[in-house]
């Protein structure tokens, strides 16, 4: 399977509209204009950086080699995951699966053959940051609540609307930290907080 992303990615040049017109256009302004100029694109530019940083090493902007980062990603991903399951408990044989399971999702493969979009790298770093959060509560190993905050931290850099991934975490930490009829009083409180902010803010 990774085979196949390897090579549909290094034959196929930049395809999908947005990220050519998007996010590949500061990465390729930067490569051929010298100097990290500044650009009017609306969305965090580090996926433009992650494509940059090829066609530095490469010396050009080449249409396909910039988005082995997608491939390496995938790669991350599922290797990632093999780990954090086996940590969690699973036998090699059922964090394995997993890892299959994770790279034959529709639309992750599609985002992965069709590179060039910021989504892959959303989708890893919340898959991450929630594996990470989860091996905290269960272990209590604050080593993974630091990883957990650093990806979530990084999401609202790889995409704006990735600010609303990232307040998913809240709610997870409140069942955590309050177990109980304390749930209830601070889901209350919450709630009461939120419906405040909106009425007072629109």
């Amino acid at each position: 399977r990774l085979a196949n992303f390897f090579l549909e990615i290094i034959w196929r040049p930049l395809y999908p509209w947005d990220a050519f017109s998007c996010w590949a256009l500061p990465g390729r302004n930067w490569i051929e204009q010298g100097t990290l100029v500044q650009d009017y694109c609306q969305h965090p530019q580090l996926i433009s950086l992650i494509q940059f940083w090829p066609a530095l090493a490469l010396g050009y902007w080449d249409e396909s080699l910039i988005n082995l980062p997608w491939f390496w990603c995938a790669l991350g991903l599922a290797l990632a995951g093999y780990g954090q399951s086996r940590a969690l408990g699973a036998s090699p044989l059922f964090a394995l699966l997993l890892c299959y399971l994770l790279l034959s999702l529709p639309f992750f493969d599609v985002h992965i053959l069709l590179a060039g979009y910021a989504d892959v790298w959303l989708g890893a770093c919340y898959a991450l940051a929630s594996l990470a959060f989860i091996r905290w509560a269960w272990h209590r190993d604050y080593r993974q609540a630091v990883l957990a905050l650093g990806l979530v931290l990084l999401l609202p850099l790889i995409k704006l609307s990735s600010i609303l991934w990232s307040l998913t975490f809240i709610p997870a930490v409140f069942i955590w930290l309050f177990p109980g009829r304390w749930l209830l009083v601070a889901t209350a409180l919450g709630g009461g907080g939120l419906i405040l902010w909106y009425a007072t803010t629109g």
